[in-house]
């Protein structure tokens, strides 16, 4: 299976990222796929080139809910529901609801007053809208949605943080 999956699919040998692929030939463009799969593909260098392509070069990323652990029963890894639209590559922005901090039992409902009702519950920001444009600003284009976009604009300034010219010491 691993060297059939390396020689038809473009992305990486991980098979959630190669069902994506799958799903999106099969998508008419404006066509929408969702899926629930491990968040690993927001940070990982090799899932780049998908995060590439799925900003706003072969699709973009229309929603993604970050739940974290506890979503699927005994499942330990942390988990993101997706939807992606396929063959849209003009300038998109995308929704994304960060659950990873509520309990087991309160996702449903921090997920449902996050989309419909208020994106911050007891003071704390759920719901983020982000030009997927702006992921671009930061190296390696980490799904990193919850950051400003000021401090992802730190990344294209003249500055740099430097812990010894700033007098900060590290210890």
């Amino acid at each position: 299976v691993q060297d059939y999956v390396e020689n038809h699919y473009e992305y990486t040998t991980e098979y959630y990222i190669n069902f994506f692929e799958a799903c999106d030939r099969l998508t008419k463009t404006n066509g929408r796929i969702g899926m629930l799969v491990p968040r690993s593909f927001m940070f990982l260098k090799s899932f780049q080139d998908f995060r590439e392509d799925f900003i706003g070069g072969r699709g973009s990323f229309d929603f993604l809910a970050e739940y974290g652990i506890d979503i699927l029963d005994n499942a330990t890894v942390r988990t993101a529901g997706t939807v992606i639209r396929s063959g849209v590559k003009t300038e998109q922005e995308g929704s994304f609801i960060r659950l990873e901090d509520v309990e087991k039992g309160e996702k449903e409902q921090a997920f449902l007053h996050a989309s419909f009702v208020d994106g911050v519950q007891d003071g704390i920001p759920r719901l983020y809208e982000r030009d997927l444009d702006e992921f671009k600003l930061v190296p390696g284009i980490p799904l990193s949605y919850w950051v400003p976009r000021g401090l992802r604009e730190l990344y294209r300034s003249n500055y740099f943080l430097d812990a010894d010219k700033g007098g900060v010491d590290a210890e």
